[in-house]
């Protein structure tokens, strides 16, 4: 083997290289969103069964049972465990759509900050003290739909930034 062949092998190495570590960074940032996917696919679940359950509590607050078939102290305290495990059973199995909605809602609320944040930090490079304010006007805003966020997930935690 010559010097010149061996030189367009290890060209040819480094561009295999360069493509390996692109697309691997195309699988994590694909991996990244579908993980954020289905948190948040979880949590607009977690409030359609939320929302459900207490829907069922509702409606079966004024219904009096026969002593016969059941009533009780027994029955009144697994009433409402009970009927939000019919609301869990209820989101699952995806019928009412409410999940679909509040996902779309919630990921329209992540888009429109995204979209904030980026305008705000594009005006703050640009150095204009007006941009500063609107950036604190925008980090109150996605305060307030971190907080939206976190109890519709049940959490009363504040979201965890990255």
């Amino acid at each position: 083997m010559d010097a010149s062949s061996l030189i367009g092998q290890d060209s040819y190495v480094v561009g295999l290289q360069k493509q390996a570590a692109a697309q691997t960074g195309a699988m994590k940032s694909l991996g990244a969103k579908a993980a954020n996917m289905k948190q948040t696919h979880d949590a607009a679940q977690k409030f359609e069964s939320f929302f459900v359950g207490q829907m069922m509590n509702s409606m079966t607050e004024g219904v009096e049972t026969d002593e016969i078939f059941g009533g009780g102290h027994g029955e009144d305290m697994w009433k409402t465990q009970l009927n939000q495990e019919y609301g869990n059973q209820i989101a699952k199995s995806g019928k009412l759509g409410i999940t679909d909605q509040v996902m779309k809602g919630m990921l329209k609320m992540q888009e429109q900050r995204t979209a904030a944040a980026q305008a705000a930090a594009g005006q703050i490079v640009a150095g204009s003290a007006s941009a500063q304010s609107d950036a604190a006007a925008s980090d109150d805003a996605m305060t307030q739909q971190d907080a939206a966020i976190a109890m519709v997930a049940g959490s009363r935690l504040p979201v965890q930034r990255q």
